[in-house]
């Protein structure tokens, strides 16, 4: 005989009028788990052991939790394939069983806890929730820089379920972009370069969705926290200071065969600082001829306060 805490030969003889040897666990439906626990009247409606009961899904007793959400998998919803009669929780969906949706977890999303994808609606949960995009569920970390073609907010072009960074932007991405990449700064950190908002002297020269953040807002939390990948002006000087203070203003304007300002390249290159073979001097107020030619820069371009440095000269005068 099965004698169980609520499903007891003494309870049915004594509420029901049932023979003490009855043992529900030669019936159809043998009670195991939660539901030994279960008094008799739940299910058995005013003691009508003789009404047949319909017990082939779970829902034929218990209300869907999941109001509906799971009628379109293979099993219909049925509750079992994710919970079984020794308690509702923990659930018995794992990983392996997640690789069977349309959205398997890999990566870093593997480690991830159930309730930080799937949140609270009213009292129930969502499990049927939208995935096709990243930011679906992530925040835009780059304020919106990259909604615009060719990147339209696609994270995967340069990032990974294995984690956000390293960025899996290269070399030969970089290339694609308006400002390629060269010789010298080919071995420059990405963070040398795209810097957040607040560290950019102007905000005419970043793009309209972190320039805000160059100035701190009312609730400055994430106040100029934001790199800068897209810039209004790609010129030396938008990273470079000018070491000439403005002297070679007019001469950095000249335009090259694209289009594009020349800037600090109509003298110098990226090859090398101090690569002056682009710079003419004949192309200046006192082009160079006879001995000239070989006398060196600081013998006429003399920094002042005795400096050594050819870089502070005034370039404006010779002495």
């Amino acid at each position: 005989m099965s004698v169980l805490p609520h499903h007891s030969q003494l309870e049915a003889s004594r509420h029901f009028g049932l023979n003490q040897n009855f043992d529900h666990s030669k019936t159809k439906y043998p009670l195991v788990g939660k539901h030994q626990t279960v008094a008799c009247g739940s299910c058995h409606a005013n003691g009508d052991f003789k009404k047949p009961l319909v017990f082939a899904k779970c829902t034929d007793c218990h209300k869907d939790a999941h109001d509906g959400q799971f009628a379109k998998r293979p099993e219909a919803g049925e509750c079992s394939s994710c919970h079984d009669v020794n308690g509702w929780k923990p659930s018995k969906f794992d990983l392996k069983a997640h690789a069977s949706t349309e959205y398997p977890l890999q990566g870093k999303h593997a480690k991830l806890e159930c309730a930080q994808c799937h949140g609270a609606k009213g009292k129930d949960t969502l499990y049927k929730i939208k995935f096709s995009r990243c930011l679906d569920c992530h925040h835009d970390e780059h304020q919106t820089q990259f909604a615009a073609a060719p990147w339209l907010n696609q994270c995967e072009q340069c990032h990974s379920v294995e984690g956000f960074k390293p960025s899996s932007f290269s070399l030969a991405k970089h290339k694609q972009t308006r400002f390629p990449l060269s010789n010298g700064h080919l071995a420059v950190l990405c963070s040398d370069c795209h810097k957040p908002a607040s560290s950019f002297p102007s905000a005419a020269l970043l793009p309209a969705s972190v320039a805000a953040q160059a100035a701190p807002p009312p609730e400055p939390l994430r106040y100029g926290t934001t790199a800068v990948y897209h810039f209004q002006d790609i010129s030396c000087t938008t990273c470079h200071k000018d070491p000439h203070h403005d002297q070679f203003a007019e001469r950095m304007k000249v335009l090259r065969a694209d289009g594009t300002r020349a800037g600090c390249e109509t003298c110098h290159s990226t090859r090398d600082w101090k690569d002056l073979t682009r710079f003419d001097h004949a192309k200046t107020k006192f082009a160079l001829g006879g001995a000239h030619r070989a006398v060196a820069c600081m013998d006429c371009h003399k920094p002042p306060n005795l400096g050594t440095k050819l870089i502070d000269a005034n370039f404006a005068e010779a002495r």
